[in-house]
């Protein structure tokens, strides 16, 4: 599954809080942040240099860790897209 978009969300120290004003290595910084707070491996969650955010948590990921990126997320201002790709690789559907 990937992921392209509260308190513990915050930009880096000194860093804009507008995620449109964040250098790519402020919002790199700020995306590993929330994978620590998260409590998820960083590779997970990583900022690509094409400046989209990935978020591919381990099938077996807890509920409470997706959430939790997903609510640290919402807050960003400027971000604005969102989808979800891959899906499909963990339906327990049979043909």
């Amino acid at each position: 599954m990937a992921l392209l978009m509260s308190a513990c969300a915050r930009a880096p120290q000194g860093a804009p809080k507008n995620w449109k004003d964040m250098s790519p290595a402020e919002k790199r910084q700020a995306v590993q942040h929330i994978a620590d707070t998260c409590k998820l491996p960083r590779s997970e969650l990583t900022f690509s240099d094409g400046g989209e955010i990935h978020f591919r948590p381990n099938p077996d990921a807890s509920f409470t860790s997706v959430d939790c990126v997903l609510q640290k997320l919402k807050p960003l201002n400027g971000f604005a897209k969102i989808g979800f790709v891959g899906n499909e690789a963990y339906t327990n559907e049979t043909k």
